[in-house]
């Protein structure tokens, strides 16, 4: 397929320099993606096993049992089934990758189940254009896209929920430009979940997420097309019993997953825990194994007051720490 539009004046140099400025662009995510031993520095689209969201960054990315916050778009797409009414919410991090900015609509209806719009734009930071010569030209803009609806629905204490994902790659450029710009590269995918509750017999919901399965990712031409970072995710929620008996209005929950690449399985845990007083302020903590990708030690708090909700995030990861970011979430959610 067409990736780079054919225009007339368009020559072969300018296509090379933007295939060039994207990809150092991307090649940002790679000392953050790295750390373990999962080879998916040669996976195309690495942004899209990035996390979304505070309250799931701070749990570590534990994030299969969750539900009811439209973090689940880019978790497990079954989280949504449950949720009532019309939820919206803002999702801004910066780390090493970048600059991200995330909004998510979900509607819920009893008859039809859940509904949601999403779609999030991620800056890898600008740079100097230049010609053959060497002489500088104007500002190149190199930014990743994705576009998601989402569907979920329940049935008794089953949910199940699907996911379709587009991602563009855009190189664009303001002054005197001699790098070709718009979409530069372009692909779909299709996230997959499912949940089961154990209640009454046990506080556990159980859940798992097949994420990213498409076509690869081509940048310059096929051969050297990138397969995305397909992932298989699976864990469980726990609500730990009896803690509203000793402390009243008090709730904790742990929830613990496994996640893997889909072609080689090769298994890494992430870990998370929440405590939660009145269901108004939130303290949680998590790891997510850097085997697993983007990970380390995280901590977060969370406030609501009626229908708005506040998240915030902090994870520690040492190859962020030594380029001096620090990566930071916030989350606002409102439901009407």
């Amino acid at each position: 397929m067409t990736l780079i539009p054919d225009r007339r004046g368009t020559s072969t140099a300018g296509r090379r320099r933007a295939v060039r400025t994207l990809l150092a662009a991307v090649a940002a995510l790679v000392p953050a993606l790295a750390a373990g031993q999962r080879p998916i520095a040669t996976e195309g689209a690495l942004d899209l096993v990035l996390p979304t969201g505070a309250r799931a960054v701070a749990l570590g990315q534990a994030t299969m049992g969750l539900d009811g916050t439209t973090e689940s778009v880019w978790g497990n797409p079954s989280g949504l089934a449950r949720m009532r009414g019309t939820t919206a919410a803002i999702h801004h991090s910066q780390s090493i990758a970048g600059t991200a900015d995330a909004v998510a609509v979900v509607a819920h209806s009893r008859m039809l189940g859940s509904f949601g719009v999403s779609a999030s734009l991620r800056d890898f930071g600008p740079s100097l254009s230049a010609d053959d010569g060497g002489a500088e030209g104007g500002t190149i803009l190199s930014r990743s896209l994705i576009y998601a609806a989402t569907y979920a629905a329940s049935l008794d204490r089953l949910n199940v929920g699907l996911s379709y994902k587009l991602l563009q790659w855009r190189v664009d450029c303001s002054g005197p430009c001699t790098t070709e710009s718009g979409i530069l590269a372009s692909t779909s995918a299709l996230d997959a979940g499912a949940q089961f509750s154990l209640d009454p017999v046990l506080p556990i919901r159980v859940g798992a997420s097949v994420r990213n399965v498409g076509l690869p990712m081509q940048v310059n031409d096929e051969p050297q097309a990138d397969e995305l970072p397909s992932r298989l995710q699976a864990g469980l929620e726990l609500r730990v019993p009896g803690i509203d008996a000793m402390i009243a209005g008090t709730e904790i929950r742990l929830s613990a997953d496994m996640v893997s690449d889909l072609r080689r399985i090769d298994p890494a845990p992430r870990l998370g825990a929440e405590l939660a007083w009145q269901r108004r302020v939130h303290i949680r903590g998590g790891y997510a194994s850097r085997d697993a990708g983007f990970g380390g030690p995280s901590l977060g708090l969370g406030y609501e007051t009626g229908n708005l909700a506040i998240d915030f995030a902090r994870v520690f990861d040492d190859v962020s720490s030594m380029t001096g970011t620090e990566p930071t979430y916030l989350s606002v959610r409102y439901r009407f």
